[in-house]
């Protein structure tokens, strides 16, 4: 026996779809609740810091300290206070220093000259001409330069210096050239062995005009 009732339809009779044939957009999630914002902390003081950590801020040196220092350094590189003096005195009267050392069983007389801007100049005008420079290349440029830029004597033969302050750039760069000619026609062994000693006159020369020089410097 059949019955009457009818069931319940299966959309609201007043739902209504999109007028078009656009697929369906989900509904936007619910926006969780916002976040306070976090107060910036301030960096700490240096000071603060080293206390947190238990190290005592450095104190600066005093005038006595700062004198003891130089001598040690100076002692580091075996020269004496009297020997410092008369190198600032080269430096500052004469425009130059020229130290002098043995080679070759002391055979071989060689002579190192403090350098000038110039010569430091020369070697940044060459780094920034080919910026890819690489790292070898750049050191071996730095070395090179620098023995030629200070060799003021080898053996019997004496280079020349001309003046910055009266010659023209021309001449000291033809000087300059000459040197670097020179010393690149030495054996390999012995440019290594010049590289080394200008290393070691530029440590000397760097105690010698440290912070705790004597003050008439």
């Amino acid at each position: 026996m059949s019955s009457n009732k009818t069931n319940p339809p299966l959309l609201d009779p007043n739902f209504q779809g999109p007028t078009d044939n656009a697929p369906r957009k989900a509904a936007p999630l619910q926006s969780k609740a916002k976040e306070e914002p976090k107060e910036e902390k301030e960096p700490k003081e240096e000071s603060d810091t080293k206390e947190a950590t238990g190290q005592k801020p450095k104190k600066p040196l005093t005038a006595a300290e700062k004198a003891e220092a130089y001598r040690e350094g100076l002692a580091e590189v075996g020269i004496t206070e009297e020997k410092a003096r008369s190198i600032m005195d080269g430096v500052i009267f004469e425009d130059a220093y020229i130290e002098t050392i043995q080679i070759g069983g002391k055979r071989l007389t060689v002579g190192l000259r403090t350098r000038s801007y110039r010569d430091m100049e020369r070697i940044m005008d060459a780094f920034e001409a080919d910026p890819q420079m690489s790292v070898i290349k750049t050191d071996d440029i730095m070395a090179k330069y620098n023995v030629a830029a200070s060799l003021a004597r080898y053996g019997d033969h004496q280079f020349n210096f001309p003046d910055p302050k009266t010659e023209k750039p021309e001449a000291v760069e033809e000087a300059f050239e000459e040197r670097l000619k020179f010393l690149l026609g030495l054996p390999s062994p012995i440019i290594k062995r010049l590289i080394d000693e200008t290393g070691k006159f530029d440590m000397m020369m760097t105690a010698v005009f440290a912070d705790g020089a004597p003050e008439d410097f």
